[in-house]
C-alpha cells in the first residue's frame, strides 16, 4: 500500500514539475527576451526598464497595486502581460468614475469597504477602489514601460532599430527633441536608455506640457535642469489660463487663421523655446499642433522646428527630403516608386498588397509587407510630411509656389500609401488632398482601392467613401480650416 501511494505521489509530482516546467518555457516564449534576436536591444530595453522601475519606486506616494504589477511584468520581458494589465486599467476606469467614487466616499465605514474589495477580488475586479495615479512619476513609469514593449513588441527590433537610429543621428548634439506619443518618442528614448542627462541630446515628451503634468516634469527637470531651462509648474499653469482666455475670446474666427489650434501644448512648447534661444528644437509629429505648421519642416522622419514663421519651403529643404526617402522606402518596398511613378502604377501595386500578393520581381523586403506595425510606422512618418507640404499648397500666394508643394505633397502621399496600403489615415488624407486638387478621378481611384481591403468590408466610412465622392463630383473642399 505505501509503495503505491508513493508511485502515485511520484507520478503526481512529475506531472506537477512537467507542467510546471511547460508554463515556464511557454512564459520564456512568449517574452520578449526571447522574441528579440540583438543583445543590444534586449541590454536597452532592460535598462529603459531598470529605469523606470526606479522612477517608480521613487514616487513618495507610493506605487498602486497596478503600477508593481506592470513593473513585475516588465522584468520578466512579458510583453503579453503588460499590455494586458495596461487594458485591465483603462476597463475599469468608468467603474472608479462612478461606484469608485461612492463606495471612497464611505470614509470610516471601514467593513464596508473590505467587503467590496473581497468582492471585487473574488469577481476579477480592480485591485483598490481608487484608480492608479497613471500621470505623474509613478503613473507615467508604467504607461512608458507598457508603450516601449508594445513599440518593440508589434514593430519588432529590425525596423525599430532602423527608424531609431536615423532619428538619433539626424538630432544635432544639444538640441532639444520633443517625442509624441508613440514610437516616435519610444524608440529613441530606449536606445538612449539611460536618460540621465550624458545623452548627446534631450528628449521631452509633448504629453507633458499637453496634460500639465507637473510630477513628471519636476523628474524631467531634475535630470535636464541644470543642462536646459526646463519650464516651470507656474508656467504651465500661466500657459493653461492663456489657452482658457483665447478659446474664450475666439468669438471670430477670422482673428485666429489656425482655428482652435492655439493649444495648450504649442503655448508651452513655445516658452520652451524661447527659454532656449541657442538649442535646436525638433519634433515627432505623430498628432499635429497645428499653431507650429508655419515654422516646421521636414527633418528625415521628424521636422525640425523654427522660431519664426518660413514663408516658403526652400528648395534645398524639398530635395533633401526627397533623397531622404528614396533612400529609406527602397530596401523597404522596392525603388519602383520615383516621382515619374503614376497614381496607376500605385494603386496596382496597392491592390496586389490588398491580396497578399507581392508584385511580380518584388525587390523590397518581404518582412515588412507583413508586418502592419512597421508600415504604420514608417507610413506615418511620411504621411505628417504629407500633410504639411499640403497645408503649404493651401496657404501658397501665387500659382508657381502651389505647383511646387502640389507636387511635393503627391510625392508624398503616394509614398505613404504604398508603405502601408491599408493605413486608413493615409487614404482619407490623400484622398481630401486629390479632391481639394480637384481630381476626383484620382480620388476615386485611391477610394476604390483602399475599400477593397478586407479588414474594411464592414467599415461604413470607408466602404461608403468612394459613393460619398461620386455624390461630391468635382466640388472643391479644403482639408484646413481658413
Amino acid at each position: 500500500m505505501k509503495k503505491k501511494t508513493f508511485k502515485i505521489a511520484l507520478v503526481i509530482s512529475v506531472l506537477a514539475v512537467s507542467v510546471w516546467g511547460l508554463s515556464c518555457y511557454l512564459d520564456f516564449r512568449q517574452s520578449l527576451w526571447h522574441k528579440l534576436k540583438n543583445p543590444e536591444t534586449i541590454r536597452q530595453l532592460k535598462e529603459f526598464v531598470a529605469q523606470k522601475k526606479v522612477q517608480a519606486y521613487a514616487d513618495t506616494n507610493g506605487v498602486p497595486l497596478e503600477v508593481q504589477s506592470i513593473i513585475e511584468e516588465a522584468d520578466r520581458g512579458d510583453w503579453l502581460a503588460v499590455s494586458n494589465s495596461m487594458d485591465e486599467i483603462h476597463r475599469w476606469e468608468g467603474w472608479w468614475r462612478g461606484w469608485g467614487n461612492m463606495w471612497r466616499s464611505l470614509g470610516p465605514k471601514l467593513a464596508a469597504k473590505v467587503w467590496v474589495r473581497s468582492h471585487l477580488a473574488r469577481n476579477g475586479g480592480p485591485g483598490s477602489l481608487s484608480p492608479p495615479d497613471m500621470w505623474g512619476v509613478c503613473g507615467s513609469a508604467a504607461r512608458d514601460l507598457a508603450n516601449a514593449f508594445d513599440v518593440f513588441g508589434n514593430i519588432g527590433e529590425k525596423f525599430s532599430e532602423r527608424f531609431g537610429r536615423e532619428i538619433i543621428a539626424s538630432i544635432p548634439s544639444g538640441s532639444i527633441y520633443l517625442g509624441g506619443d508613440d514610437a516616435g518618442h519610444y524608440i529613441p528614448a530606449v536606445m538612449l536608455a539611460p536618460l540621465d542627462g550624458t545623452n548627446s541630446f534631450y528628449i521631452l515628451p509633448q504629453w507633458i506640457f499637453r496634460t500639465r503634468d507637473t510630477g513628471e516634469l519636476g523628474r524631467l527637470r531634475a535630470i535636464y535642469g541644470r543642462q536646459i531651462h526646463m519650464p516651470t509648474d507656474n508656467d504651465l499653469e500661466e500657459c493653461f489660463r492663456d489657452y482658457c482666455e483665447r478659446v474664450i475670446s475666439e468669438t471670430n474666427i477670422d482673428e485666429y487663421p489656425e482655428g482652435s489650434s492655439v493649444n495648450m501644448a504649442s503655448l508651452a512648447i513655445q516658452r520652451l523655446m524661447e527659454a532656449n534661444p541657442t538649442r535646436g528644437i525638433y519634433l515627432d509629429e505623430e498628432d499635429f499642433i497645428c499653431a507650429f505648421l508655419p515654422q516646421m519642416e521636414p527633418h528625415g522622419f521628424v521636422f525640425k522646428l523654427h522660431r519664426q514663421p518660413m514663408a516658403a519651403m526652400p528648395d534645398r529643404v524639398l530635395q533633401d527630403d526627397r533623397e531622404f526617402w528614396s533612400k529609406e522606402i527602397r530596401p523597404l518596398i522596392g525603388d519602383w516608386l520615383t516621382e515619374k511613378t503614376s497614381l496607376a502604377e500605385v494603386v496596382t501595386f496597392v491592390e496586389q498588397i490588398s491580396r497578399k500578393d507581392p508584385p511580380v520581381g518584388f525587390s523590397g523586403d518581404a518582412g515588412f509587407i507583413r508586418n502592419i506595425g512597421a508600415q504604420t510606422l514608417f507610413s506615418n512618418a511620411r504621411n505628417s510630411i504629407a500633410y504639411l507640404y499640403a497645408w503649404r499648397v493651401e496657404k501658397a500666394k501665387d500659382e508657381s509656389e502651389r505647383k511646387r508643394m502640389a507636387e511635393a505633397a503627391d510625392l508624398a502621399y503616394r509614398q505613404a500609401w504604398a508603405l502601408c496600403p491599408g493605413s486608413e489615415e493615409v487614404i482619407f488624407s490623400y484622398v481630401a488632398f486629390l479632391m481639394g486638387q480637384k481630381r476626383s478621378a484620382d480620388a476615386l481611384l485611391v477610394a476604390k482601392a483602399g475599400a477593397a481591403f478586407p479588414q474594411y468590408k464592414d467599415d461604413f466610412y470607408m466602404t461608403n467613401l468612394p459613393a460619398k465622392l461620386k455624390e461630391a463630383g468635382t466640388n472643391h473642399f479644403s482639408l484646413f480650416a481658413n
